[in-house]
């Protein structure tokens, strides 16, 4: 989540916010979330043809908790703002 904080503009916003909010529920995530250093890697770039969403197009951000190499975390982020548009859609019901 703080590497797509990072290279994801238009994604600082609604992390921050979130950040904040388990900030005020979970004491130790803060402290986690100020120790954790992500290891930058470059964007992987994937393209899917769904069979009802059409195309689609995602970088895959993978994260991974400096110090406990156990913990890896993979998200794909919505590329375009097509891609994004059919999500939002979506999630709207």
């Amino acid at each position: 989540m703080k590497l797509t904080y990072a290279l994801v503009p238009e994604y600082r916003q609604p992390i921050g916010e979130l950040v904040r909010e388990i900030a005020e529920t979970e004491p130790t995530f803060t402290a986690v979330w100020e120790q954790v250093d992500p290891m930058f890697v470059p964007r992987i770039h994937k393209r899917i043809h769904h069979p009802t969403l059409g195309e689609l197009e995602f970088y895959e951000v993978i994260t991974q908790l400096v110090g406990n190499d156990m913990l890896t975390m993979v998200a794909f982020v919505p590329a375009t703002e097509a891609t994004r548009e059919v999500f939002t859609h979506l999630g709207r019901g």
